[in-house]
């Protein structure tokens, strides 16, 4: 297989070294020595420590100073983007106003007996230290470039593909689905190409699909494996509402496609500018920060827009990457290896110059960085709704809040709860107070309509004199309850060690007509109100929901306690971080509470003796769980 294109051919002209026929090199020369180009002048790079105070000032100055910066960008002249239009390439492009340009587009081979075959929507993107081709940005394919777009990645030898789009957003046609429907599957793409699906890892906020890319048409059959990450965390308008995901995508990405690697990283959305500038601006100012202990945004965007047009496309791209970056900075490396687990628990415990400990300090910081993602309680604090709540103060944001299918009374969609991602599903639990009497009906609304498999309850029905939940379920074997249209019969009641199992089956209607839904009840009866029961009564609560959730097909779970965050926080966080620990051998604390939160404020409280506990002894945790069978 050849290395990354130089020479291709453009309209039957050979091209010169950056791949544009000479009439066009000569347009490009001028347009270069052009001092009138240079609109932006360079500032210098901002150091690291002093990047916060300076996105501060720069969002929230009187002068709103990344506004200006922003606008000013879109003043830059563009080098000339002809080949794009020229009419036989047309059809290639998604919008009539995203191209190429000439100098640093990406030239196909020449086919024989073809004319006019070389053109794809697509840039090759020098990266960070003057690594020249270090990225191609894409547009998402149509119909007829998907047989261009395969070549690009076999000529390219490109063995990493970023998509950041759904193939379908809002109704629309975003990019089309380039890869075989199933695992397993064949697609046949041109003549030349097959793609086989060869495997799929989930995970909450992307998916990691790798192909088989196999050239048919060499004298022997050759192929290549390429590694396909698709991040499915960003909303149809706007940016994703937790920027440490991509950030953290961007890092496991690395991993498998480290930067020193000679072949281009493909990157591509919908129109291969918003998105894929915003995540190749991340990667790049990573690298700066790593290397040089500096940022320069602006420096760096400016070089994308010379090499393809519109990259970040938005201002609120623009402000997303700053106030990523920011975020980066203040919350520092928190992601902590296998190797280094222990060094760096025993490290966290230890208490700082001012006093407080290093889990204390990476609350405090968490604190810090969610005061910036402003969250409204307007569902839950409306005057129908407040009997509803256990706690006045613990309340399901209405972003993410659980919504029941709607009644004719006010308030009859609203229950306190909230859906939280897992390590490997999005929204895989709902986090949610224990029941109150005038709740009980709605709960089990809840668990009917989600098709919930399994409810976690990690409190006792009375606690420290007072009621942590009402008995939501029927005491005897045997016996039915019926609220409203559902009724839920214990089936059967067991009990080892401190983990009581109840195994219900809930009805719709009619039984003779609606097929029984079967929901199993683990409660932890040792978990007190202030702090944490031993860590093995965790773990072996983790592996039998496991392997539960694995009869049950893996069906959405919930967790709840008597306020729904203090002691839901800690599990969720416990059980995410076992199982990232599991599959990459990597946790990590901060990013994991400060991601719960967005989802529902206050988990894990960091005031209560629960998390001071949690701070004296996490390391049992994660020396416990290769007792487990699941581990």
């Amino acid at each position: 297989m050849e290395g990354p294109l130089v020479n291709a051919v453009v309209d039957d002209e050979t091209c010169e070294e950056d791949g544009v026929p000479n009439q066009m090199q000569e347009e490009t020369e001028d347009y270069f020595q052009d001092p009138t180009s240079i609109l932006l002048t360079d500032i210098d790079p901002i150091p690291t420590e002093r990047f916060p105070e300076y996105v501060r000032d720069m969002l929230y100055g009187e002068e709103h100073k990344l506004k200006e910066e922003f606008s000013a960008l879109g003043k830059l002249p563009q080098p000339p983007s002809t080949v794009a239009v020229l009419p036989h390439n047309k059809a290639h492009n998604r919008f009539n106003n995203i191209y190429p340009y000439n100098r640093s587009r990406v030239c196909l081979k020449a086919t024989p007996g073809v004319d006019s075959c070389d053109y794809i929507n697509a840039s090759l993107i020098d990266g960070y230290g003057g690594r020249k081709n270090a990225y191609i940005a894409a547009q998402g394919p149509v119909d007829v470039s998907v047989e261009r777009f395969w070549r690009m990645v076999w000529e390219y030898e490109t063995p990493t593909i970023l998509m950041l789009t759904q193939c379908t957003e809002a109704g629309k046609v975003k990019c089309v689905q380039y890869w075989p429907e199933k695992l397993h599957d064949s697609l046949s793409v041109g003549e030349k190409f097959r793609v086989t699906f060869s495997s799929n890892m989930p995970f909450a906020e992307y998916e990691f699909r790798k192909f088989k890319l196999e050239n048919l048409s060499e004298s022997e059959s050759k192929h290549m494996t390429v590694s396909h990450l698709h991040y499915t965390a960003w909303p149809d308008h706007g940016v994703p509402d937790n920027v440490m995901s991509l950030i953290a995508f961007i890092r496991h990405v690395r991993k498998l496609h480290p930067v020193s690697h000679q072949q281009p990283l493909l990157v591509h959305c919908s129109a291969g500018v918003g998105r894929t500038g915003t995540l190749i601006l991340l990667d790049i100012i990573m690298q700066q920060m790593k290397t040089e202990g500096t940022i320069s945004v602006l420096h760096w965007l400016r070089n994308l827009r010379m090499q393809r047009m519109k990259m970040v496309q938005s201002q609120q791209q623009y402000e997303f990457i700053h106030c990523g970056l920011s975020e980066l900075v203040v919350c520092g490396e928190t992601e902590v290896g296998a190797a280094n687990l222990r060094i760096a628990l025993k490290n966290l415990k230890k208490k700082g110059p001012v006093g407080f400990t290093g889990f204390q300090r990476q609350m405090q910081i968490i604190e810090e960085v969610s005061s910036h993602h402003p969250v409204t309680f307007s569902d839950a604090e409306e005057e129908y709704n407040r009997n509803k709540n256990r706690f006045p103060d613990k309340l399901p944001n209405d972003t993410y809040r659980v919504r029941l299918r709607c009644g004719p009374m006010p308030g009859s969609d609203y229950i306190n709860a909230s859906f939280v991602n897992g390590y490997k599903q999005k929204g895989a639990y709902i986090a949610t107070q224990c029941p109150l009497e005038n709740t009980v009906a709605d709960f089990w609304r809840m668990v009917n309509e989600f098709q919930c498999g399994c409810v976690v309850m990690l409190c006792q029905l009375q606690e420290e004199g007072e009621e942590s939940s009402c008995c939501f379920w029927p005491e005897e074997e045997g016996e039915s309850v019926v609220h409203g249209k559902l009724s839920v019969k214990l089936v059967s009641v067991k009990t080892h060690g401190d983990i009581v199992t109840r195994k219900l089956e809930m009805v719709e209607g009619a039984a003779r007509l609606n097929r029984p839904h079967m929901v199993h009840l683990l409660q932890l009866t040792s978990w007190p109100l202030q702090g944490l029961p031993h860590p093995m009564a965790i773990l072996s609560l983790i592996d039998q929901l496991t392997s539960t959730q694995m009869r049950c097909g893996n069906r959405r779970t919930v967790i709840m306690c008597s306020d729904g965050v203090s002691r839901t926080g800690t599990f969720l966080t416990i059980h995410c971080q076992l199982e990232r620990l599991k599959t990459e051998g990597v946790v990590d604390f901060l990013q994991t509470i400060k991601s719960a939160r967005l989802h529902r404020p206050g988990l894990v409280n960091n005031t209560t003796a629960e998390f001071r506990r949690f701070e004296s002894h996490p390391g049992q945790f994660f020396s416990l769980e290769k007792e487990l069978s699941w581990v």
